[in-house]
């Protein structure tokens, strides 16, 4: 596979660096998915994807140790921590005070509650809203942003759920009204 550099390629990857910079947003780019649907894991070895998807919180409490590293993201999803979505807000003060012990800034780089789990916009606001409640956050990160494919239709999830759109609904809105509030905190 051949990197396009060009303006179906990389060209798009410094238009949104530049957008990004007018809005004083900061920018993860992972330039490799592990995801199946992308045929990621169907190129890892038998266990690995299970091994990689596995690490999640409990890791974050040695590597706050590490001092080659600046910043820790933790990924929250409470079906797989097998937690309410009430009891995640726990989770997420218990984060972000190791981060504060450790003196690292932490991430909730990755979220998601099932769209058929309740109500869905409700509990990312409470969430974010903890997040932002609380000095000790650094802040977050969605999982799952998708909008329109070159069909005009969103893709299917039926697997975990978290997707989600940008559709202008009450997730959406969600999501945006939190990162509007964090656009007017002063840059670190």
């Amino acid at each position: 596979m051949g990197i396009d550099d060009g303006p179906d390629g990389l060209q798009r990857v410094d238009f949104l660096i530049a957008e990004a910079q007018k809005r004083r947003l900061r920018l993860i780019l992972a330039f490799v998915d592990f995801w199946d649907y992308t045929a990621g894991y169907s190129r890892c070895a038998p266990g690995t994807a299970a091994r990689t998807r596995i690490r999640s919180s409990s890791r974050q409490k040695t590597d706050f140790d590490v001092p080659e590293l600046d910043f820790l993201t933790w990924h929250g999803y409470p079906v797989y921590e097998g937690v309410s979505a009430d009891q995640f807000d726990h989770l997420i003060t218990d984060h972000c005070s190791q981060a504060r012990a450790h003196a690292k800034p932490v991430l909730m780089e990755e979220f998601g509650n099932a769209r058929t789990d309740g109500d869905q916009a409700a509990i990312y606001a409470r969430w974010l809203a903890s997040i932002e409640s609380d000095s000790n956050c650094a802040g977050w990160i969605a999982w799952r942003l998708v909008s329109r494919q070159d069909d005009g239709q969103y893709p299917v999830d039926e697997f975990d759920k978290f997707d989600i759109h940008n559709d202008g609904g009450s997730v959406w809105r969600a999501l945006q009204n939190a990162a509007t509030r964090y656009d007017s905190f002063p840059a670190p």
